[in-house]
């Protein structure tokens, strides 16, 4: 965040001490997939869930139940383009200083979030911060694409590329699963642009819950943060 712009937000963050945010357009590829009733694809290159940045180690770690909020709305500061969640007493938590599609897919609905509040670094948003470890629908029935959102995990073994059969939904579209050396194969939902198929790896990712009313390929997914 740009200087200038950073004290932009600064000015205007008292705004979020009361008022709900509306809620973004989504544009997120999962949620249209399921809107279309079509199997999900996976997000090549897809930007993954960025965290506020932070000097001080978190504090006790604890739950936390809000509403998601992406990007603007009623009541966030202008400049201010990331996510935050809304307790119910209207308390705001940023979440993350970046939109992406991990967080869009959750965005407006009620969750569960495990983490710690922390204090940020000094040119931070001067507001309540809270580094998210997992998180989950309060209420698994308004899914619509993921229920829950595991914890980053460190994970071996090889990732495939391959071709949506012709005749399906997805038709020429790419296929990516994970085989996993303890025997799992996952489907993997975002995979980084500098990992190809065929590779070998070891990946830091995150296990994610489909929700039972989305349209999707076998398999459990796995949403890659970064691989090497």
């Amino acid at each position: 965040m740009h200087l200038g712009r950073a004290r932009a937000v600064v000015f205007a963050w008292a705004a979020l001490a009361t008022g709900a945010c509306a809620n973004t357009e989504r544009h997120d590829p999962a949620v249209l997939a399921v809107e279309r009733n079509a199997e999900v694809p996976a997000r090549l290159g897809a930007p993954v869930a960025t965290s506020a940045p932070s000097d001080d180690p978190p504090t006790a770690e604890r739950t936390l139940t809000g509403t998601v909020r992406v990007g603007a709305g009623e009541g966030v500061p202008l400049g201010f383009e990331g996510v935050h969640l809304d307790e119910p007493d209207g308390t705001k938590w940023i979440v993350a200083y970046e939109q992406d599609p991990l967080w869009r897919a959750f965005d407006g609905q009620i969750v569960a979030a495990k983490g710690a509040p922390y204090e940020p670094v000094s040119h931070a948003v001067p507001a309540k911060h809270f580094r998210v470890e997992s998180w989950q629908l309060a209420d698994p029935k308004t899914a619509s694409v993921y229920v829950s959102v595991g914890p980053i995990v460190e994970l071996s073994g090889t990732i495939a590329v391959t071709k949506r059969p012709a005749g399906s939904k997805l038709e020429g579209e790419d296929a990516v699963t994970f085989h996993a050396t303890d025997g799992r194969t996952f489907v993997v939902v975002n995979l980084p642009p500098s990992v190809t198929g065929d590779a070998v790896v070891t990946v830091r990712a995150r296990e994610i819950e489909w929700s039972p009313y989305a349209a999707h390929v076998g398999g459990d997914p796995l949403w890659i943060v970064e691989a090497h």
